[in-house]
């Protein structure tokens, strides 16, 4: 399914509410985060956000799962600043794609840049993937890939926008059955509400959840990060 006008809607609608009352790590100008450096603009996209930059400590400190990190294909859904994405191929990935709205790729393409000499013969490439768009999924990554990551991605409280990032969350994870790790904070509780209400059916299904320690500049909410797989029913479908 593609986006709706109202959900895109809700989402630019979003955009301002959640720079008024979050609490980014960094918002304007070049932040250093985990040796990884992000050109910030103060957009959405913009901004290194509290959960993105915890995920990306915890992979860093707790490294990638499984056996051996540099056979592991890793997607980013919603990148952003590609914070996340970028620490998950600093931790050894040996394919790293970071994807968002079309538009956002170019300023993707450019963090990725800006940190080819510290990421070295890491392979990470940038890509448009609008969330529950099937088509665009496949080809972020056709054959799949072994994790998934997501941080920073609940701002909407229009269920279609949460129906279509669980829609590319499983279109992703599917194919190698992937692990998914979904990052974020406690921000709005209509928002984390509906999320964890709709995951199961879905077609996504809670193997485990924990708090990260959030950075310094988040103070007063909570940071979750949850370990997705998808369902039995989702995976054979």
């Amino acid at each position: 399914m593609e986006r709706s006008a109202s959900a895109s809607v809700a989402h630019m609608a979003a955009e301002s509410a959640v720079t008024e009352s979050g609490q980014p790590v960094h918002s304007q100008g070049l932040a250093t985060l985990h040796g990884l450096q992000f050109q910030c603009d103060g957009s959405l996209a913009g901004q290194v956000w509290g959960a993105g930059a915890a995920l990306a400590r915890h992979l860093l400190e707790n490294g990638l799962p499984g056996h051996d990190p540099r056979s592991l294909v890793v997607v980013e859904v919603g990148s952003g600043t590609g914070v996340a994405g970028l620490a998950a191929a600093l931790a050894g990935a040996r394919r790293t794609v970071l994807t968002d709205m079309p538009d956002v790729v170019d300023s993707l393409q450019a963090q990725v840049r800006l940190n080819e000499e510290l990421l070295g013969d890491a392979v990470v490439e940038a890509v448009g993937l609008e969330w529950g768009d099937a088509a665009a999924a496949e080809a972020a990554c056709e054959d799949g890939c072994d994790l998934v990551l997501a941080a920073d991605c609940l701002y909407s409280g229009d269920p279609a926008v949460h129906q279509a990032l669980r829609e590319t969350m499983v279109a992703l994870a599917k194919v190698r059955d992937a692990p998914i790790l979904h990052a974020y904070e406690e921000r709005w509780q209509s928002i984390f509400e509906l999320w964890r209400s709709g995951r199961e059916a879905g077609g996504l299904r809670v193997v485990h959840e924990t708090t990260l320690e959030p950075p310094p500049s988040i103070q007063g909410r909570r940071l979750v990060l949850e370990e997705l797989c998808v369902s039995e029913d989702a995976l054979f479908s």
